[in-house]
């Protein structure tokens, strides 16, 4: 099964978060499924990723600013996304729109 993953934190960011991420995408791998995660990258940080195919958002420095131009972009993107890797399942993990947009 392809499955998108549109998360709304930087994989660079380390907690609970990050380690979801990688925890729910490495498991639905290692079950036989392919997986795309989608991911802000903000400045020059660098993304810890393992084995997984992550595509990340290059963005200036973190701040306001650039966390709605995250999501801003997500929605404006989101359907040449879902066109680019035709997901069987989507999993949306952020804070605003992407979620409704997904549906």
């Amino acid at each position: 099964m392809r499955i998108l993953i549109i998360w709304g934190e930087s994989l660079a960011k380390p907690g609970g978060g990050t380690v979801h991420c990688l925890g729910l995408g490495g498991g639905l791998q290692a079950c036989g499924h392919q997986v795309t995660v989608i991911t802000p990258r903000y400045g020059k940080t660098t993304l810890r990723t393992g084995d997984l195919d992550v595509r990340a958002v290059r963005l200036p420095p973190r701040s306001l600013p650039s966390f709605l131009c995250f999501q801003l972009l997500s929605i404006l993107c989101l359907p040449w996304w879902l066109w680019r890797h035709r997901p069987e399942a989507v999993y949306v993990r952020t804070c605003f729109f992407q979620a409704v947009m997904a549906l």
